[in-house]
């Protein structure tokens, strides 16, 4: 379900999103031609702060992280248990979580 995020004030976004970054090791990610020419847009319109496509785009995923922490964190728990147990199964393991002494 999508939640609407609270407004942020142009001063809050600036600070948040508009900050010049040099990035020396960095790694490709590839987005649609719809998102980079809002990104465009968006580094045009702060271009006066010396931002970058490449420091916005790091800005914004690090804030999407660090606002979803919680969230990724116990879905990405869940994920490794639900391997591990699958793997348990396919090998016939007893599950730990069966196991008297506690012991893994």
């Amino acid at each position: 379900m999508k939640q609407k995020q609270e407004s942020m004030s142009e001063a809050e976004y600036i600070a948040t999103f508009c900050n010049e970054k040099r990035i020396r090791n960095r790694w490709a990610v590839c987005v649609s031609p719809e998102t980079h020419k809002l990104l465009q847009k968006a580094v045009f319109t702060f271009m006066d702060y010396h931002v970058t496509a490449v420091s916005m785009v790091d800005a914004i995923l690090s804030h999407h992280f660090e606002t979803h922490r919680e969230l990724i964190t116990q879905l990405y728990t869940e994920k490794i248990e639900k391997t591990f147990n699958f793997i348990r199964q396919e090998n016939n393991e007893p599950d730990s979580s069966d196991d008297e002494t506690g012991c893994p």
